[in-house]
């Protein structure tokens, strides 16, 4: 894939998962960001602990724009330019008209701690977290969990339900497990949960 991508002169990223854009008017939806969950310490790679980046489109050429790392975890590695130390494989984003928030997953590979959302500015500044996951062991068979809960996808319902502020949760604490959650369609023994959220700002 690497050869293929170089041969087209496309660019490279490590692990992209999840992309969102700018709310507001047309010329705000032109603002792209994503998420590249990159690949862990110690793995050779040139993205340890994953970064954010914003594409800011032309408004006649979709395929012209600036490209801009606005968010970054490798403060203390590859070439040190990471502006959030306690980042570990942002893994989900939302962006909003005056924030983007990222949700991480450290299955893979983690920082010790488990998994935040982060929020920022539009340009990556001001971080800080809004929401850290409560570790359950007690939902685990074994007893033991790690840090394999992540959040996932985060969206701001608030236009839909009328009240300002209001999103939809998913959460996926990877440990839960039972043999209650197969079914004929539904193969894995993980559960999970939908939660609404009040009083974050968008």
């Amino acid at each position: 894939m690497e050869t293929a991508c170089t041969n087209v002169f496309a660019s490279q990223f490590m692990r992209v998962e999840d992309v969102d854009y700018k709310k507001g008017s047309d010329a705000d939806a032109r603002d792209v960001f994503f998420a590249v969950t990159g690949r862990g310490p110690g793995r050779g790679t040139y993205n340890d602990w994953g970064t954010v980046y914003k594409i800011e489109l032309d408004e006649t050429n979709p395929l012209e724009g600036k490209l801009t790392q606005i968010i970054s975890g490798n403060t203390d590695t590859n070439n040190q330019d990471g502006n959030l130390a306690e980042l570990q494989s942002p893994d989900n984003i939302c962006v909003t008209e005056n924030f983007i928030y990222v949700q991480e997953d450290p299955n893979s590979f983690s920082r010790n701690h488990a998994a935040q959302i982060y929020q920022a500015d539009l340009d990556g500044n001001n971080n800080k977290v809004v929401l850290e996951l409560k570790v359950e062991n007690n939902l685990d068979p074994t007893g033991s969990t790690g840090f394999s809960g992540e959040f996932g996808a985060l969206t701001d319902i608030s236009d839909k339900v009328g009240v300002p502020d209001t999103f939809i949760l998913n959460l996926q604490p990877h440990y839960w497990e039972s043999d209650d959650f197969v079914s004929s369609s539904l193969p894995h023994n993980q559960g999970g949960q939908i939660v609404l959220l009040k009083g974050l700002a968008r």
